[in-house]
């Protein structure tokens, strides 16, 4: 959107400053836009449709690029014809551009979804495994715990009635 906004300063704009601003704000954005598809190609392609839609998307840019740049430097010599260039090849790209990057985000939200269903699904999952790992854990202790208290108490019971049948008189 800005890359089109600064084509049609540099077309409309009767001001050179103005024109020579918004040419090099474009050559910013241009800059901007191959970097950040250089960086979804590297990092974020995660499947063959957003493989194919990211190419198509990138072919459509550099071809609205390569038009914008065709019809700014026109406008120097020719800027009636440039401008109505604007609604030639520009728009057509412009248009294609559109439906594809619309694809293109319903595609990458469609995958956001699923990989949030999934996230959550693991969540899940790893709750309730934590639950049956810490009632296990629970019950592990209590049966340890009853073990050891009787390994201790019968043992010192028995010496109880010993030592009391001792003080009875009952040597045997």
């Amino acid at each position: 959107t800005e890359m089109r906004v600064n084509v049609h300063s540099v077309l409309l704009s009767e001001d050179k400053a103005a024109q020579g601003n918004a040419q090099g704000m474009f050559e910013v954005d241009k800059a901007d836009v191959i970097r950040m598809l250089a960086k979804y190609a590297d990092k974020h392609i995660s499947d063959d449709r957003d493989r194919r839609l990211f190419e198509e998307y990138r072919n459509l840019s550099r071809e609205w690029i390569t038009n914008a740049d065709a019809i700014m430097a026109m406008a120097a010599y020719y800027r009636q014809e440039a401008v109505k260039q604007l609604n030639g090849p520009l728009a057509k790209t412009g248009a294609q551009l559109s439906v594809v990057s619309k694809a293109w985000i319903r595609h990458n939200e469609d995958m956001a979804e699923k990989a949030g269903d999934a996230a959550l699904d693991a969540i899940e999952k790893a709750r309730r495994n934590l639950y049956s790992g810490v009632l296990g854990a629970l019950l592990l202790t209590g049966v340890l715990g009853w073990l050891t208290f009787r390994r201790i108490v019968y043992p010192i019971r028995a010496l109880e009635s010993s030592i009391e049948a001792i003080a009875g008189g009952a040597y045997e």
